[in-house]
């Protein structure tokens, strides 16, 4: 028996060194070529139109939209009909679960400003411009982790982000000095290559064409494997023009050529083939007649005290405003006593007759919501009115600068965002009611080999031709 052991082994060892020999031939013989394996690498571009309601895709007939991209992409990929963002409605917290799956409370980034309270003036650093803001894994650090290479183009919250070829979205003071602080930002050879590439005079703003043609020359340059791409100017038409206006029709019709481009450069960098679009977006829109200033109310209550000029002395509850709707924010967070009474006072308002406020949002909502951990409470204004966080002022007044906002809660219809998926692994003819901006990162890390860990979202697996792996939740 012990010598058929040894003759089994003999026999082993030699197999062993016969099917090594052609290897070892090939690495001293340096004619014979060795063809490393490697797997298909996939893409995805993400899309953010900022403010875009779904009935730009859905209706568009009934607005006379000429957008043959968009509508292409709807046709050949899925959509739907309305996807539930985030609360508040805004665009920074709302970009940020767009890339990690989880809402403010999880991900850390509770508003477009930080909160630094009212004594603080305002100043370039009350902005989430910074990666380090986030407190979970993004779609780009996965990505990283994966072997990928990514990058975005003033998505919100990524300046300083460990990111392969950025542009953030940053500036100081005003957008006005987007541009030249945004270049200032990125990865170095980008400020060169797109400054080359864009015509003359210099645009001072990093507005959507700069942003159309810094992804077209990441794409001809770099082929990442994720690209983030923010588009904002039907976001600003919106708030001073109106939803379903004619410059936002208009807007979006240049938009729409400028995806074109985009899909055009995937094709000549021979990447079209493996990439998945999604045209996104952070939050719909409300129509604004009216203002709203609940801070009057706190000041008339003795919550907040005021010079004879106006001017802040002193406060107990104060708003940190949201747009279409606002935090109150405590000056002791311990105060319960003062929390009680302010959320009484604002719930007794709401319940007059013709009231501006529709109602308070108490706190065990917002932690249903994933909401801002450290406010009391938020309050949603009727339909037609904005939430104004001046100090001074009508309790109620005419909105003559605004004609739309958002902010509000997520599952009012007004404000779902957009949801479509195009392209590689992407099934044709899903047409879905209604689905969630938190499914929007696992989606594209499906797409792109990888999960996302830590998400409270899914991958949507109705619209995906690729195997979706199952995953546990770290959180």
């Amino acid at each position: 028996m012990i010598k058929n052991y040894k003759l089994l082994n003999l026999l082993l060892v030699f197999f062993i060194l016969l099917v090594q020999l052609p290897i070892n031939a090939r690495e001293q013989n340096p004619a014979v070529p060795v063809t490393p394996v490697t797997k298909a690498e996939n893409y995805v571009v993400m899309i953010s139109i900022d403010g875009l309601k779904p009935e730009y895709y859905t209706k568009a007939d009934q607005y006379k939209l000429k957008i043959p991209n968009i509508r292409m992409l709807c046709r050949e990929g899925s959509f739907a009909e309305g996807s539930e963002t985030i609360y508040p409605s805004v665009t920074y917290p709302a970009h940020t679960t767009l890339v990690t799956g989880v809402r403010p409370a999880l991900h850390g980034v509770f508003a477009n400003q930080v909160w630094l309270g009212p004594e603080n003036p305002r100043n370039n650093d009350d902005w989430y411009w910074y990666a380090k803001a986030i407190k979970v894994p993004t779609l780009w650090s996965e990505a990283r982790k994966a072997g990928l290479k990514t990058a975005a183009i003033g998505w919100p919250v990524t300046t300083e982000g460990e990111i392969d070829y950025l542009v953030p979205e940053i500036w100081q003071g005003s957008f006005d000095t987007s541009f030249k602080v945004s270049m200032q930002k990125s990865t170095p050879p980008l400020a060169e290559l797109i400054t080359k590439s864009l015509p003359e005079p210099f645009p001072n703003v990093l507005n959507d064409l700069v942003r159309a043609q810094a992804a077209i020359t990441v794409i001809d340059n770099y082929k990442p494997n994720l690209l983030l791409i923010h588009f904002v100017e039907i976001d600003f038409l919106e708030h001073t023009k109106g939803i379903f206006s004619q410059p936002v029709l208009d807007k979006l019709e240049e938009t729409d050529a400028f995806i074109g481009k985009l899909i055009e450069t995937t094709k000549k960098a021979g990447v079209f083939d493996r990439t998945s679009f999604f045209i996104v977006s952070d939050h719909g829109f409300t129509t604004v007649e009216k203002q709203f200033r609940p801070a009057v109310l706190l000041a008339k209550e003795g919550y907040i005290s005021l010079s004879k000029e106006g001017k802040l002395l002193d406060w107990q509850a104060i708003p940190f405003g949201q747009g279409g709707s606002t935090a109150i924010m405590l000056k002791n967070p311990d105060d319960k006593a003062t929390a009680s009474k302010v959320v009484e006072l604002f719930e007794k308002f709401a319940a007059k007759p013709n009231s501006p406020l529709n109602r308070v949002v108490k706190r065990d909502q917002l932690i249903k919501l994933g909401a801002t951990p450290e406010a009391i409470c938020f309050l949603e204004p009727a339909p037609g009115y904005e939430i104004n966080a001046e100090l001074t002022g009508e309790l109620t007044e005419k909105s003559e600068k605004y004609k739309g906002t958002h902010g509000g809660l997520p599952t009012r219809s007004e404000l779902y965002a957009s949801f479509i998926a195009s392209g590689y692994g992407i099934k044709k003819g899903v047409r879905e009611p209604l689905t969630k901006n938190i499914h929007v990162a696992p989606t594209a890390a499906t797409l792109l080999g990888f999960t996302m860990p830590m998400a409270e979202g899914h991958p949507i697996r109705e619209i995906l031709t690729v195997p979706v792996p199952k995953t546990r939740s770290k959180r």
